[in-house]
C-alpha cells in the first residue's frame, strides 16, 4: 500500500523538476518530482506520493497529517 505523506521542502533544483525534501513522518532526507506543481520554494510543505509532490500545503495541515500518523502508530503498534 502507498501513503502520502508531508514533506518540507530543502533545496530546489535550478530547472524547478526536482525538490529535495525532509520527511515529516521520519526524517528521511528525499528527491522529489514537482513538475506538477507551481511556485515551490525552500521551507514549503508539500504532500509527496511515490516520489511526486502533489499538493503544497500550509505548515499547519502538513503538522496535523503528522499527528494523524503518529496517533495511529501508537495504537497500531502500543507504542
Amino acid at each position: 500500500m502507498c501513503i502520502s505523506f508531508p514533506a518540507r521542502v530543502t533545496h530546489v533544483s535550478d530547472d524547478g523538476a526536482i525538490a529535495e525534501a525532509e520527511s515529516m513522518v521520519d526524517g528521511s532526507i528525499i528527491d522529489v518530482n514537482i513538475l506538477f506543481l507551481q511556485d515551490v520554494n525552500v521551507g514549503d510543505y508539500i504532500i509527496v506520493h511515490s516520489g511526486i509532490g502533489v499538493r503544497v500545503v500550509s505548515r499547519d495541515h502538513a503538522m496535523q497529517i503528522c499527528s494523524i500518523f503518529r496517533d495511529s502508530l501508537k495504537e497500531e503498534y502500543d507504542l
